[in-house]
């Protein structure tokens, strides 16, 4: 404590002051400025980018300084993380997300009433290239998704004797936002928190029927929210 008194109330010369209220405000007023300037002709001249555009996608940029947090797996995009939409995307609708230099970070869902602007589903860090996949579909990825959760409950020794009754999908802690997928006994409950899981709804069910034991219930319960 003794040590950051010191520090702050010291007036030695090189060493930072504090800010007036008019400093911070004309610094606000610049950082605001540095945001609101989105040149959607820049990017649709790259060539990364330019080639997503021609096959119909809509692509998300982020914010300068922004895209180390989705290389290091942060599964949600927040609103004022994009810098501008290149496109029209449709609630729901798979879009490709691009770092402000228009490098492929990932694949998402987009929303544009939510706070939640994208909800990550491939992660170029941490999936890999998406072009040199075989099968890069929707199903497909939910499919994985799935597949690597229930290999980690497995290693959990879930389901086990004392216990038939566990969480196959945690949203963004399996990477699949806005999905919940609850297993009693052979009973599997999904609960939709997002709206792109009600859009992909038929895409998700055919994911889970894929994975969960056969005879399996399947019961879809929707959000209240």
């Amino acid at each position: 404590r003794a040590f950051c008194s010191t520090i702050v109330c010291s007036s030695k010369v090189g060493e930072r002051q504090p800010r007036t209220g008019g400093q911070r405000r004309n610094a606000d007023k610049k950082k605001a400025q540095i945001v609101s300037e989105f040149q959607p002709g820049v990017y649709e001249g790259m060539d990364s980018v330019k080639k997503h555009l021609s096959d119909g996608r809509c692509v998300v940029v982020l914010q300068p300084g922004k895209s180390k947090l989705f290389y290091d797996g942060n599964p949600v995009v927040f609103g004022g993380a994009v810098q501008g939409v290149l496109g029209n995307p449709e609630p729901g609708s798979l879009v490709v997300v691009v770092d402000h230099n228009g490098k492929l970070v990932g694949w998402g869902l987009y929303n544009s009433d939510s706070m939640y602007r994208v909800r990550m589903l491939w992660l170029e860090s941490m999936d890999g290239s998406s072009e040199g996949e075989k099968d890069f579909t929707m199903l497909s990825i939910i499919r994985k998704r799935l597949q690597n959760a229930a290999a980690i409950r497995s290693a959990l020794n879930l389901p086990n004797e004392a216990t038939s009754a566990y969480r196959l999908i945690n949203g963004e802690g399996d990477r699949l936002s806005g999905v919940a997928i609850d297993v009693y006994s052979n009973w599997v409950v999904i609960s939709s928190s997002a709206r792109w899981v009600e859009i992909h709804k038929d895409v998700i069910l055919k994911a889970v029927e894929d994975v969960v034991p056969a005879g399996s219930e399947i019961v879809w319960r929707q959000s209240v929210d």
